[in-house]
């Protein structure tokens, strides 16, 4: 669009996602695959363990102190949730009302269940499918009460619009999902690199595209409601973000600007910012003085990614495999497909537009001891497009060898015996170990024909946990068992440990009493003292119902002699 205003952003706060959706969506599958996940019982959410460990692992660096702060993450219940809508994993997302007395489900022995062929389909798409699968789960949302009119982005600043009475006048009937797309179709037609002011794109749309989101003849969802709402009566703007504000007028001059406006500057940085299709820039200047804000985004700049994207253009990762073992995969997206067939393999060095990983001797031994039919060096050849360097290939097949640990017979059975009497044994060798042992098949005739040779042979099965004990006086190369030790019968003690639980204040309590009948946690409440007692077995179950108070009290549980 050559009308657009570019704009010089010195002055301005810019803000490029330094989160990759991409990757941590994989790194989050890896992490549920890996380990059994429970959730909450009370509010649905991750544990903290849980949210502990995946910010270390996710590119969010302020996963880790929001979650000290706040108990939990928002970036990595995004990453859950599209991992959800994407149908990768699923669990129970309603709940159950446990007793009459509940105001809110609860979800008891909720465990993410991986949903691994849906995965696997994934990432067999080629990239550009599996960026139009992620980009269709962030845009498909049809529901007006959850479209950007009335929701903060994951990594945006703009405040959203009251969603009161949401529900109601033309906001259900807008196909919001059309929207999205034409706003991405109008960003690609813009050359990237450039700073443009998104005010001039407002007024580029209200000249040339007046009914993108709105149209001429709104549908509405009661009758009456275009004569006593009108075409803008969801939307309401004053000086206080929670206080009786007042609707934007239909006949308004610059109607457009506020309500269409602003859902330009809030779609921004919802999608695109979130895919890394744009990066934004803010104003800085006095305290906001009308609620939501206005024209506080004041320019964008769109990323190449973003026409290779839409026009499903992205190439494939170049991978080069070096003399030195390192393998380079350079791709402007998350390489998943690529990172997968490495998985295993090698360890990561770096991570960016160009990740930089080593291959090693340990994994790829391991890994081909767990499939012998794996052949790395045909994958590593296959994903660079090349042959590899000489020293690498020699080096990968010795690698290969090492993983053979064992060979297993099946079948067979090992015969012990002086040398000069295992001449018989002859036609059913298999395999001479030495002077003294072979391997040796069809046992049963074999014993036969030791027999007639006036032998005593003996048949010995040992267990797989050890050898078994010999008669006196029999010779053997193997160890002999030691002899077990005369058995004392046990006797048990039963101990049952009881822990007090000293509430200060009988309003915490009583709360932390109803939580504990909910959830039918058997404990002893003495109200004239404010203890609660419970047998230590049921530690977890009361240490949940004191976290669930974390919202309305700063709670600390401290041992006392």
């Amino acid at each position: 669009m050559s009308e657009l205003e570019t704009v010089d952003v010195q002055g301005l706060d810019i803000f490029e996602n330094p989160c990759d959706l991409r990757r941590d969506l994989h790194v989050f599958m890896h992490y549920v695959q890996e380990r059994q996940v429970q959730r909450l019982y009370r509010d649905n959410a991750l544990r903290k363990a849980d949210y502990r460990r995946l910010a270390k692992l996710m590119t969010d660096l302020g996963a880790k102190e929001e979650i000290e702060r706040e108990g939990y993450s928002s970036w990595v219940d995004f990453v859950d949730k599209m991992a959800l809508k994407l149908g990768f994993v699923h669990y129970d997302t309603k709940g159950v009302y446990v007793g009459y007395s509940s105001a809110s489900p609860s979800f008891p022995d909720n465990v993410i269940d991986v949903q691994t062929e849906s995965y696997q389909r994934f990432l067999q798409l080629s990239m550009d499918l599996q960026e139009h699968c992620l980009l269709d789960a962030l845009i498909k949302e049809r529901d007006g009460c959850n479209s950007e009119f009335y929701h903060w982005s994951i990594l945006g600043r703009l405040d959203p619009f009251s969603s009161r009475g949401c529900a109601t006048g033309i906001v259900p009937k807008l196909d919001f999902v059309r929207a999205r797309r034409f706003l991405l179709g109008r960003l690609q037609s813009c050359p990237a690199g450039a700073w443009y002011s998104t005010a001039s794109l407002i007024q580029h749309l209200k000249r040339e595209h007046p009914f993108f989101l709105i149209p001429q003849r709104p549908e509405y969802t009661y009758k009456g409601e275009a004569q006593r709402v009108g075409r803008y009566g969801n939307f309401y703007e004053g000086t206080s973000r929670w206080g009786d504000n007042n609707r934007i007028p239909d006949e308004a001059t610059d109607a457009f600007e506020r309500v269409e406006g602003r859902y330009v500057e809030r779609f921004l940085e919802g999608a695109p910012l979130v895919l890394g299709y744009v990066d934004v820039a803010y104003a800085v200047g006095p305290e906001q003085e009308i609620y939501p804000s206005l024209g506080q985004l004041e320019a964008f700049r769109v990323r190449e990614r973003l026409r290779q994207a839409l026009n499903r253009e992205i190439p494939r990762p170049n991978v080069t495999v070096q003399p030195n073992f390192e393998v380079y995969v350079e791709s402007l997206f998350y390489p998943a497909s690529v990172m997968q067939q490495l998985d295993g393999l090698v360890e990561v060095v770096s991570e960016g537009l160009l990740t930089v990983l080593r291959l090693r001797k340990e994994l790829v031994s391991a890994r081909v001891a767990e499939d012998e039919t794996l052949d790395v060096v045909s994958i590593l050849a296959r994903l660079s497009g090349q042959e590899l360097p000489p020293n690498v290939d020699r080096e990968l097949s010795e690698w290969s060898a090492h993983s053979d640990k064992f060979l297993l017979y099946e079948g067979l059975a090992l015969l012990e015996g002086e040398e000069e009497a295992l001449p018989p044994a002859d036609p059913f060798t298999v395999e001479r170990i030495s002077p003294c042992l072979r391997l040796v098949r069809s046992v049963d005739a074999l014993f036969g024909r030791l027999e007639k040779a006036g032998l005593l042979p003996l048949r010995v099965r040992h267990p797989d946990d050890g050898w078994a004990s010999l008669p006196e006086g029999v010779r053997t190369l193997f160890p002999r068992p030691e002899p077990e030790p005369p058995t004392i019968e046990p006797v048990r003690l039963l101990r049952q440990v009881r822990v007090t639980l000293h509430v200060p204040e009988a309003e915490i309590w009583e709360r932390i009493r109803q939580v504990l009948i909910e959830m039918r946690c058997p404990v002893e409440a003495r109200r004239d003292d404010l203890t609660i007692s419970f047998s230590q077995t049921y530690q977890a179950q009361v240490d949940e119902a004191v976290a669930s108070l974390d919202g309305d009290f700063d709670l600390c549980v401290e041992d006392v002699d």
